[in-house]
């Protein structure tokens, strides 16, 4: 609206923590009901992780039970921090995989079930978004606890860009837009122990997204 202050706009945010491709697929049926003029699909590399547990990254619990590991985890401060330090320790290890060589190994090669899977789920999403019949762009989000120079997940970004280019569907690969932060990647962390996009990342991502889709937007509401 600060942009285009004779227009009006409402953005609904649909997004749901812990959600991926598969997950989307089902909830389009709601996204048709509201008659959205313009879809806005934010990818994260976490999307096309649904096949497997978080748990085969995780070393032994800290304490016996799950229940109160599970209490300890959502309620304690001091036991998520305990429990991330000593996910590093069994990283560095070798007791239990990286994220960033968890994805490779999962979805690394195309020609792997995994690898194939999620690419035909995500296809199936970009349909369903072409189906309810407006137009509707793909947001691809940096995993910000690298630098974008040698990113692990660049194979992915370049992988679901192509997707994109095959459905025709926009695509904004905010990457190029996060370089600059390279050397100071905590800046755009929501705080310094969580690394999804902060204050200043979705900052940065919002105004890029003006820059390209603004004018449809406005041409759209006039």
């Amino acid at each position: 609206n600060a942009a285009y202050p004779d227009t009006s706009f409402e953005v609904i945010n649909l997004g749901i923590c812990g959600q991926n491709v598969p997950d989307h697929i089902r909830f389009l049926h709601f996204v048709q009901q509201l008659h959205p003029d313009f879809i806005l699909y934010q990818w994260f590399i976490n999307d096309m992780d649904f096949m497997s547990s978080p748990a085969d990254m995780m070393p032994p619990r800290l304490v016996k039970y799950r229940y109160m590991d599970e209490e300890l985890n959502n309620h304690s401060a001091l036991y998520f921090l305990v429990q991330k330090g000593w996910q590093q320790v069994s990283v560095r290890n070798g007791k239990v995989k990286s994220y960033d060589r968890h994805i490779v190994d999962l979805l690394g090669d195309e020609s792997k079930p995994a690898a194939r899977t999620a690419n035909n789920r995500l296809s199936e999403l970009i349909d369903g978004i072409k189906a309810i019949g407006n137009p509707g762009a793909v947001i691809l989000f940096p995993h910000a606890a690298f630098p974008v120079s040698g990113h692990p997940f660049a194979f992915m970004h370049e992988r679901v860009a192509r997707i994109c280019r095959q459905k025709d569907i926009p695509c904004l690969d905010l990457r190029q837009d996060y370089i600059p932060y390279d050397n100071r990647l905590p800046s755009l962390w929501a705080n310094k122990y969580d690394p999804h996009p902060g204050p200043l990342a979705q900052d940065i991502a919002a105004k890029s997204i003006i820059s390209r889709f603004g004018a449809i937007w406005h041409k759209q509401a006039q």
